[in-house]
């Protein structure tokens, strides 16, 4: 018989027998259902109004609690005649959801049990409906909303994943758009419901309820089933990222990834089968490769291959619709709140007012000089067992071996993630973003860090002296790590200070400006698989080749680089690779027509700051294709006419930089016509005014 998609979409349990997957004959059929009637009354407290809604087993209704005078949602089941089991497992999802305070998880208010052994739990009542609704009359979504929606729920299950909950049954029938906010613009507010399935992972509080999922037996929706659960194996965290890229992939397309004759058929194909790309969809946008890259991770086969946390997806839905909202077959050009040395650092630390003079001042009498990435909505979180040798060494505080980080909190502003250092000093800062400044903490006694934020650490002489206590974060602690200032920073102190990095997954931002780093040294970094940003400007001692030797080169998305001559090396191991450049810094080299040629090989670059270089404005016109260039840097003094053509060329600009008083009279207004409409024209001499090409 063949399954119609409204029936493959219904949560369904399935049991294994000698081998083989057969639907279980307990699902209720619809004679044995029994409702609750309008204006019966339940455990004294609620009025049934009318059903809401029902599933497999269970029933929605809309009541009104007599004593509050307020109305709600009651959860309870279609029929009376219920296996111990069946009732366990329907107490641990009330206990599951109560335990979630997320403005994207509906919230749950009572439990309890009524007259009949009928158990039931309230929650909120929302008004609004199911993205399943809004798929059905749609056919599919503005990619932008879908990204939008589903930033909401990849937070959502971030909460519930930091609280040891695994949802087990996404889909766009579980999740709702709310429509009674009032100051709500933009996407509208999602709430994530139904963890009938849920599962609490590694919880010994919990323990006793994981056995109510035994080996032999199912559940889920046949649509969204990850591999490992259509297979009745063990799941976990990285199952609800199968199932979420399913429900996005449906969303964008129309269409879910797969659809077979039967559930049995559709399950199958979920193990074999390779995931459609989006673009093989036929859909009406150019799609970023950022963004099938995303579905292609959420969708592997195997957990393993998949994120393995929900803050790095809610990180990378950012991107993808930035990179949308560009409008382009490539990726985002960078975040909105990524720029070079001078723009973030000194802007934020030392004032806007003071960014001419730093780009006056001597290299080595610059105090602070980085480039600062800042993840959009990515609050990585720790998940690690580690043991480690205590440290016993002098002039260190003796610690006991167990990691810094020690758990979660929720205070009223928010989760806050828990690290505690003990009586060490001097050993370095923890630093999150907040409204565009980074705001410190020592790492000393008890830190609390915001939960959604990115992580960066900055090491002091303690952290230098003993690099073993670097083991001590987990993998997913750290999303950057910054060497500057450090006062007295010695060539042999980092190389033992950058192998202990290498355990640091998560890693993505490191800083290594100004550091007195050599070739080998530099050679470590490629035990940094996941890094994305490199600072390497004034670091005297490597050259060009020694960067372009990285294996982890191709994927790097920003590089800083300053004061080298022979950067061919680098250009030429990019332009024969895969490169995922899109934010370029190199300020004061020297670059031949040869290393522009390789520039214009890399389709993602987008950001280019050449502040003092050696370079002709003749030598752009190597830059092909230049359509992709988003923002140029320049400060010299390019008066010519002639060059206002080579400018025209980048029709996708945004902002330049260069010198304004470098054009005179109709040559500016030359070079303002010659823009693409809204492309800002910024004067390096005087930062403060700015020169809009068109109006808005």
């Amino acid at each position: 018989m063949i399954d119609s998609i409204e029936k493959l979409a219904q949560s369904r349990t399935f049991i294994v027998r000698n081998g083989a997957i057969a639907e279980d004959d307990h699902n209720l059929p619809a004679a044995r259902r029994d409702r609750l009637n309008p204006g019966a009354i339940v455990e004294s407290k609620y009025q049934i109004i009318e059903l809401i809604g029902t599933g497999g087993m269970g029933a929605v209704y809309k009541v009104r609690h007599l004593l509050l005078k307020k109305e709600m949602a009651l959860k309870t089941f279609l029929s009376r005649k219920l296996s111990e089991g069946t009732l366990l497992r329907f107490q641990r999802e009330a206990q599951a959801i109560a335990r979630l305070q997320h403005k994207n998880i509906v919230h749950v208010y009572d439990f309890g049990e009524a007259e009949g052994h009928l158990p039931y739990y309230t929650m909120e009542l929302l008004s609004g409906h199911s993205l399943a609704d809004e798929l059905k009359q749609l056919g599919r979504m503005d990619p932008i909303d879908a990204l939008q929606i589903f930033a909401q729920v990849a937070e959502a299950l971030a909460h519930a994943h930091r609280h040891n909950i695994v949802h087990r049954d996404i889909k766009p029938a579980n999740i709702i758009l709310v429509s009674d906010s009032s100051t709500h613009t933009g996407s509208p507010p999602v709430k994530l419901v139904d963890f009938g399935i849920a599962k609490l992972a590694e919880d010994t509080t919990y323990k006793a309820d994981q056995s109510l999922t035994q080996a032999g037996t199912i559940f889920g929706s046949p649509l969204y089933m990850s591999p490992e659960q259509s297979l009745g194996l063990a799941t976990d965290f990285r199952t609800d990222m199968y199932s979420f890229g399913c429900a996005l992939y449906e969303s964008l397309t129309g269409d879910p990834p797969f659809v077979g004759s039967t559930a049995l058929h559709t399950m199958l194909m979920h193990q074999t089968e390779r995931p459609p790309a989006l673009q093989e969809s036929g859909l009406g946008f150019a799609v970023p490769q950022r963004l099938e890259a995303l579905l292609e991770k959420l969708l592997a086969k195997n957990p393993h291959n998949r994120y393995q946390k929900f803050d790095q997806i809610v990180e990378e839905l950012g991107l993808c619709s930035l990179a949308l909202s560009s409008g382009g077959s490539a990726p985002s050009a960078y975040p909105s709140n990524t720029g070079n040395t001078f723009l973030i650092e000194v802007k934020e630390r030392l004032g806007e007012d003071t960014v001419e003079k730093f780009q006056k001042l001597p290299i080595k009498k610059i105090l602070v000089a980085s480039t600062a990435i800042v993840a959009l909505g990515a609050g990585l979180f720790a998940s690690f067992k580690p043991t480690y040798d205590s440290v016993n060494k002098p002039g260190v505080v003796q610690q006991a071996a167990k990691p810094f980080y020690v758990g979660m909190r929720h205070d009223k502003d928010g989760d806050k993630r828990i690290f505690s250092f003990g009586d060490l000093q001097e050993f370095g800062s923890l630093a999150v973003y907040v409204d565009g400044k980074l705001k410190k903490s020592d790492c000393a006694g008890i830190v609390a860090m915001p939960a959604d934020k990115a992580i960066h650490f900055c090491p002091e002489e303690t952290c230098l002296a003993h690099p073993e206590l670097l083991r001590r974060f987990g993998q997913d602690d750290l999303y950057a790590v910054r060497l500057i200032p450090v006062e007295a920073l010695e060539n042999q102190k980092i190389p033992p200070f950058i192998e202990e990095l290498s355990h640091l997954s998560g890693l993505r931002v490191l800083d290594l400006s100004l550091s007195e780093i050599t070739p080998k040294t530099l050679k470590l970094l490629d035990n940094l698989k996941n890094l994305k940003v490199l600072d390497v400007q004034s670091c005297g001692n490597i050259q060009g080749k020694d960067l372009a030797s990285l294996t982890i080169l191709p994927n790097l998305e920003s590089l800083t680089v300053s004061e080298l001559t022979d950067l061919s090396p680098i250009w030429k191991a990019l332009a024969g690779s895969n490169a995922q450049l899109r934010i370029l810094t190199a300020n004061r080299c020297k670059l031949s027509d040869q290393d522009f040629t390789y520039l214009g090989q890399l389709p993602h670059l987008a950001y280019i700051s050449m502040t003092n270089a050696q370079i002709s404005i003749e030598q752009l016109r190597y830059l092909n294709p230049p359509a992709n260039l988003q923002q140029l840097n320049l400060t010299h003094d390019y008066s010519l006419p002639k060059h206002i053509p080579i400018f025209a060329r980048f029709t996708k600009l945004r902002k330049i930089t260069l010198y304004k008083s470098s054009f005179k009279g109709a040559d500016l207004q030359g070079l303002v016509d010659a823009l693409p409409p809204h492309c800002i024209i910024e004067d390096d001499n005087i930062a403060s005014e700015i020169i809009v090409a068109h109006d808005f």
